[in-house]
């Protein structure tokens, strides 16, 4: 399967010179390999893969979904929602979406598919997030799937028909998606303080939630190991006495060789998978769970990263972990450590995969969000 995986150049985006860029993408992708990445597997959102046979399962859920949000405000009515998202219609939707003429879609069947998706993700949210119990909560697989689906680059509706449909002040939409990606009300530090783009999507929220600037403002200030364990770092590295930071590092050495040179390497339970930190000879890492939901979700985030050019975040974390992971024994060492685990791990696939990742993004621009990694760990 990840010999399939798509490179780059196998993206063409017809709409790039476009005047207004859609909002909701979609890849021209002719191969089924490649699509494989790409298509939902549990629920349709949006316009692109709607009335498709294989999710038609779910659309008992939406129906189901849609009645127990429009029974919260009983204000509002179906109708109240259509003739609103009415008036976006023209300057709103059919902007937003990339050559919708090609589903044949009329006015009233567009409205009524974001009014049934947006209401079905709204209503998924707020089960999720008040631990209402659901036949849907029941299945892990089909949720770890739901989950994945609304990430899907092509499988989107814009954030303002969410924002339109709902009302409540509290939890907000911010809290709503931050307990349910990361399963965390105690601890909102990556979503607090945070305004979500109207005029984005809900990958687009995501990665405005997730991916958050990095700055070297307030960060610790680097101490090498001292001692014996120092003195091993140290020869190893004769640059760091009397180094000067050097403003440019494209490589980091890989597992075997960072461990040889003394880096320990640390598994971190962390939500976030850029939380990668580096103190003292000891290089933390996020344990990455490999599974398809995951390998679905990250190839469609790089491809986002790709094609709205979100400051090369994603670019940067995979060619940092490609270059960690050059060999089958890098692997093996990352595995050893905890760093990587889950059934779909074996040596083969996610070293072809840690290529794919690694052999586009050779020429990172300067200040990358891992450069000062890239510096602290360039030999």
């Amino acid at each position: 399967m990840y010999s399939n995986l798509p490179r780059k150049g196998d993206f063409i985006r017809p709409y790039e010179y476009d005047k207004v860029l859609p909002l909701i993408f979609r890849l021209p992708i002719g191969s089924e390999a490649a699509s494989y990445f790409f298509r939902p597997r549990a629920v349709s959102i949006g316009p692109y893969h709607h009335g498709k046979s294989c999710l038609a399962q779910m659309e008992k859920h939406k129906s189901r979904f849609l009645e127990d949000f429009l029974s919260r405000d009983t204000s509002t009515s179906l109708e109240d929602y259509q003739n609103e998202l009415k008036k976006r219609w023209k300057q709103s939707l059919m902007n937003d979406y990339y050559d919708l003429a090609e589903f044949d879609l009329t006015r009233d069947e567009l409205v009524d598919i974001m009014i049934m998706d947006g209401c079905f993700i709204l209503e998924l949210l707020i089960k999720n997030y008040n631990q209402t119990a659901d036949e849907i909560f029941e299945n892990e697989k089909l949720l770890r799937y739901i989950k994945t689906d609304l990430l899907m680059f092509e499988n989107q509706v814009p954030l303002f028909v969410l924002e339109m449909l709902y009302k409540d002040a509290i939890p907000t939409i911010e809290e709503l998606l931050g307990y349910y990606f990361w399963g965390t009300k105690d601890d909102p530090s990556m979503y607090e303080k945070k305004s979500l783009d109207p005029a984005g999507s809900l990958l687009q929220s995501y990665n405005q939630l997730y991916i958050f600037p990095r700055s070297d403002e307030g960060k610790p200030k680097h101490v090498y190991p001292q001692g014996i364990y120092g003195e091993i770092y140290t020869k190893n590295r004769p640059w760091l006495l009397g180094r000067c930071s050097t403003s440019f590092a494209g490589h980091v050495p890989s597992a075997q060789h960072l461990e040889e040179a003394g880096v320990v390497f640390k598994e971190k339970r962390s939500a976030n998978f850029l939380d990668i930190t580096f103190h003292e000879g000891v290089l933390e890492i996020p344990v990455l769970s490999i599974d398809e939901p995951f390998l679905l979700s990250f190839v469609n985030l790089v491809m986002f990263d790709f094609h709205v050019d979100c400051g090369s975040v994603m670019e940067s974390y995979c060619h940092f972990m490609a270059c960690l992971m050059y060999t089958r024994d890098d692997v093996a060492i990352l595995q050893k450590h905890g760093i990587l685990e889950g059934k779909f791990i074996n040596d083969l696939d996610w070293w072809s995969l840690s290529h794919y990742f690694g052999r586009p993004f050779h020429n990172l621009p300067v200040g990358h969000y891992f450069a000062y990694l890239f510096d602290e760990l360039w030999l």
